[in-house]
């Protein structure tokens, strides 16, 4: 540089209070080796305020700013020409950075000034500098750590054809503590060497315990496997929740959401305009694709989870079994009373009539078919075997109450074990109904709702206490909803 000479590089200086008070032009001192310069250098850099200059590479810590300085000393250049030539003690080199007058500004200051660096650092030895490379004349920010993947521990079981059991130790001698099905997922404790090679110690539900790592694939594979298994719910928390058609709070209501509900999520991170975020959903599924409801609510009104199959416990399998036993006994013994609420109604209807009347004897009437003991009869079997079939897969089309039905498909399904002829799809069952109020609600009634077009899309079955059992969606197949779940547009009855 011109009017300049090197001297040796330094580590670790501490720069006069009073040279650091500035928030103008500074020079930055070199970590491999600095530039002193002249008293026409810096007279002709002090002109430049506000700005930053940097000579050679820097040593962070180190900014000399000159401003301040320079208007409140009388001979300015002449001290920190003294300065850089002898107050620095030179030192080990703390390697490449440059410092900007904006970190120096950041820097709190203190009541006393310190006189010198020399009096606060030890001197030790010149060492050698490393060839000088260009630098930045603002600093590197350091590079952010990525976040880690939500699967990063995630292991998802893969090619097991009905289930494999979870022991409490990494042997198949080990005590079994539960069972995992294919395409479970569970997370990945530890990796340890067991019985002929390497287990997993896995937490997957209330389940935890070893399994042979060959069950699972894990990392990118199982990423892109827990995609298409898991799927993304919504859990509601206002009270009532506005489901619109666009993501905007001006755009139209299409229906209005019970709390505590949960919807498949079908897009997050929706920022509108305004600075609004929402989520799409997916309400329900309708007769065909296109009668679907969708839409989109507010974000903050819903909890956001990710839900795959897991593990089941020994004690949760057998709580599991006695509740489908329970729900079996209870369609059984319905059905055992609807059969003979029919008999006894059929029984009545073929009774001969009474012979005609002697003259002077009153006439005696035919006990009449008591209609409302039979309708009760079938309202409790139709509620008690729908609701064993909670968990029944969602299918297009479908009327299979083993393999699986669609929302009109499940109703007219369990309508017709009973002896009640329904339409096909939820459009026609209701037409064909009897319209009753929501107050005249009773079980065994059928509940409506539309899509976005207003046209009927769903129906479920009303089993009492403000609820529904229905076939919601592929991803949760028959379930019970609250009636509000979505807002319902006609109630209907077919039994008397």
């Amino acid at each position: 540089m011109n009017g300049g000479r090197r001297i040796p590089p330094i580590k670790g200086l501490e720069v006069p209070m009073k040279y650091r008070k500035s928030t103008g032009v500074a020079v930055t001192l070199a970590a491999c080796g600095l530039i002193a310069f002249s008293a026409a250098n810096l007279e002709s850099f002090t002109a430049r305020a506000g700005q930053i200059v940097t000579i050679d590479n820097a040593v962070a810590g180190i900014t000399i700013p000159l401003n301040n300085y320079y208007a409140s000393s009388l001979n300015p250049v002449e001290e920190i020409k003294t300065f850089l030539e002898n107050d620095i003690t030179p030192s080990e080199s703390s390697g490449e950075g440059t410092v900007s007058g904006n970190q120096a500004e950041s820097q709190p200051e203190t009541a006393a000034e310190v006189p010198s660096a020399a009096a606060e650092t030890e001197p030790q030895a010149p060492v050698e500098t490393a060839p000088e490379a260009p630098v930045e004349t603002q600093a590197e920010t350091p590079a952010e750590t990525p976040a880690p993947s939500p699967y990063e521990n995630i292991a998802i079981t893969h090619q097991v054809k009905n289930y494999v059991n979870i022991r409490d130790s990494a042997s198949t001698e080990g005590e079994i503590v539960g069972k995992i099905y294919n395409k479970s997922a569970a997370t990945i404790l530890e990796t340890v060497e067991g019985e002929g090679g390497a287990w997993y110690r896995i937490k997957s539900g209330s389940v935890e315990g070893f399994m042979k790592a060959e069950y699972f694939v894990t990392g990118e594979e199982a990423e892109a496997v827990a995609k298409e298994v898991g799927t993304v719910l919504g859990k509601t928390t206002a009270k009532t929740l506005r489901l619109r058609e666009e993501p905007s709070t001006e755009s139209r209501t299409l229906s209005l959401l019970a709390e505590g509900e949960t919807y498949i999520v079908q897009e997050e991170g929706i920022i509108n305009e305004a600075g609004e975020e929402f989520v799409k959903i997916l309400v329900n599924e309708g007769d065909t694709e296109e009668d679907s409801l969708s839409g989109y609510v507010a974000r903050q009104y819903l909890d956001i989870s990710v839900k795959f199959n897991k593990a089941i416990s020994i004690e949760e399998e057998r709580k599991q079994k006695e509740e489908e036993e329970r729900k079996a006994r209870e369609a059984k013994e319905a059905k055992r009373k609807w059969e003979e609420a029919q008999r006894a109604a059929q029984q009545a209807a073929a009774q001969p009539a009474p012979p005609a009347s002697n003259e002077g004897q009153s006439e005696q009437p035919q006990a009449p078919v008591n209609t409302e003991s039979t309708g009760n009869a079938t309202r409790d079997a139709i509620v008690a075997r729908a609701q064993q079939l909670i968990g029944l897969p969602y299918v297009w089309a479908g009327t299979s109450l083993t393999s699986g039905t669609d929302c009109s498909g499940f109703t007219q399904s369990v309508f017709k074990e009973f002896g009640v002829s329904i339409p096909r799809d939820s459009r026609s069952q209701a037409s064909g109904s009897t319209s009753i109020s929501r107050d005249s609600l009773a079980p065994g009634d059928l509940v409506f709702y539309a899509n976005s077009r207003g046209t009927i899309n769903h129906v479920g079955i009303y089993i009492g206490g403000g609820q529904i059992i229905h076939n919601a969606n592929k991803a949760t197949g028959v379930k019970v909803s609250s009636v509000d779940y979505a807002s319902p547009v006609h109630y209907g009855r077919y039994i008397n």
